[in-house]
């Protein structure tokens, strides 16, 4: 989400914010949708609900489901989620185990 507008995040925010609402099984009283913090590679936002259920397979199943319109709700709003990124070093390049960060052990 770090190419993401302003505009954007309000438009998730509130988007997320209603689907939560309208959900019979979210105790409304208890959703918080925010915009958390801005990452080095991110924008995070903070959502929490309470699902109304004793029951573990309903509570996945809603879940699941709210979890999915979320996706939903990102992608309508012409964002996308931050993908972790992964540095590689390579420490003996050229030499006895190039690229594998192995170490030649005949002292070389």
């Amino acid at each position: 989400m770090r190419e993401t507008s302003p505009a954007q995040i309000r438009q998730l925010l509130d988007s997320v914010s209603r689907l939560l609402d309208s959900n019979p099984k979210v105790d409304s009283s208890s959703d918080s949708v925010c915009f958390a913090a801005v990452g080095a590679y991110s924008l995070d936002l903070d959502i929490s609900a309470y699902i109304l259920t004793s029951d573990d397979d309903e509570f996945s199943r809603v879940q699941q489901e709210l979890l999915l319109r979320i996706l939903e709700a990102v992608e309508a709003v012409g964002t996308r989620l931050a993908l972790p990124t992964q540095a590689s070093i390579n420490y003996n390049a050229g030499g006895v185990g190039a690229g594998t960060g192995i170490l030649p052990t005949d002292g070389r």
